[in-house]
């Protein structure tokens, strides 16, 4: 059954996470996929009580946001492990995002319960979502020199 929610109504509903997704991609040249991927993660972290993710990165400088991407992009890796992580005890893990939550916890082992939804939904997004929603954007940083 075909979608109805055309190209046009998915950008202007995901504006806030194709700002992000640019400056990652073409201002900051980071990978196209990777970028997709973490974006969708942000996303299902907001859904599980990590509101705003997006929102507040986008008014952070950008060796703020490329740190958190690196901590987002360990999670994933985490998430793609059949072995759950080590905790770690009184040391934040993920220490950025946790200061960019205010403080609440969060950690690889308590995302690592969502294990089989994350990835799920984190896959889903983007071959669902992110693929059209971002299409222009892809095209451009490909233009400005970068390899799918």
């Amino acid at each position: 059954m075909a979608s109805s929610v055309t190209t046009e109504d998915l950008k202007a509903f995901h504006a806030m996470d194709r700002d992000l997704y640019k400056r990652l991609v073409v201002d900051s040249g980071r990978d196209l996929f990777t970028c997709m991927h973490v974006i969708s993660l942000w996303i299902f972290l907001e859904e599980i009580g990590y509101p705003n993710i997006v929102e507040k990165l986008l008014r952070m400088n950008d060796a703020v946001v490329n740190f958190i991407l690196n901590e987002a992009i360990r999670c994933l890796d985490c998430l793609k492990s059949v072995t759950p992580p080590i905790p770690v005890v009184n040391i934040p893990d993920l220490p950025l995002t946790q200061e960019l939550m205010g403080n609440k916890a969060i950690r690889l082992s308590l995302v690592y319960q969502y294990r089989d939804d994350a990835l799920t939904r984190v896959k889903q997004t983007v071959k669902d979502v992110f693929v059209r929603a971002f299409d222009d954007i892809v095209q451009e940083a490909v233009r400005a020199g970068k390899k799918l």
